[in-house]
């Protein structure tokens, strides 16, 4: 018999800080080679079943972290699965975040008389 997966845990979101508009998700995990892990997320309203999210990304490697740069503002909330040999663990928790519309800039303007 293959052994148990584990489950990602400890999963969290935060918004990137290198200038770059993304979602940087982070969790630990204790997957045996060859694990990788699909992350799920869901746009609006903060989710909390599993059921009204969406594949983001599947494959990504088990030790993470995985950047969603595919988001505009709003909320996002994303939980993630780790997956081998064809099984799937239980889902780790889920996050929620906040993205901010992002500021402008180089912009400029002149007074005209």
């Amino acid at each position: 018999p293959l052994p148990l997966l584990a489950q990602p845990t400890e999963m969290m979101a935060a918004a990137q800080t290198n200038g770059v508009p993304g979602v940087l998700l982070t969790w630990t995990a204790s997957l045996t080679p060859g694990t990788t892990v699909s992350i799920y997320r869901c746009v609006g309203t903060p989710c909390t079943a599993t059921s009204s999210f969406t594949p983001l990304t599947t494959g990504v490697v088990a030790a993470g972290p995985y950047t969603d740069t595919t988001i505009t503002a709003g909320i996002y909330s994303y939980y993630g699965v780790a997956v081998a040999n064809g099984a799937s663990a239980p889902a780790s928790n889920i996050v929620s975040i906040t993205v901010s519309p992002q500021p402008i800039t180089g912009l400029s303007a002149t007074a005209t008389p």
